[in-house]
């Protein structure tokens, strides 16, 4: 393992009692925002994307999150807050496609 994943791999998510910010994520890919902004303190209760494989991913990941594979036109913030028994959401994330461009 290299440098970099020793580091990321030593990371540790706050405890539940400190996270209070419930946050859901948008065009989650696999979760390396979420990731971030839970170990500043945010705890993801849904996150969406497209993908399937991503989803499984932050499902993994984070066991208390709901991911859901699904359009993001398809979603509405009514259900979401049912789905996730929250009528306060903190913060909204949403990342940016990550498009691989062939050096070619």
């Amino acid at each position: 393992m290299n440098h970099y994943l020793t580091g990321i791999n030593s990371l540790r998510l706050p405890s539940k009692s400190n996270r209070e910010s419930t946050a859901i994520s948008l065009f989650s890919g696999g979760g390396g925002l979420d990731l971030g902004l839970s170990l500043a303190g945010f705890n993801f209760k849904y996150a969406n994307d497209e993908v399937q494989y991503y989803c499984d991913t932050i499902s993994h990941n984070f066991s208390d999150c709901v991911a859901e594979a699904k359009d993001v036109k398809d979603l509405k913030g009514q259900e979401i807050k049912e789905l996730i028994q929250s009528e306060t959401v903190s913060l909204i994330a949403g990342g940016v496609e990550l498009e691989i461009h062939n050096a070619n």
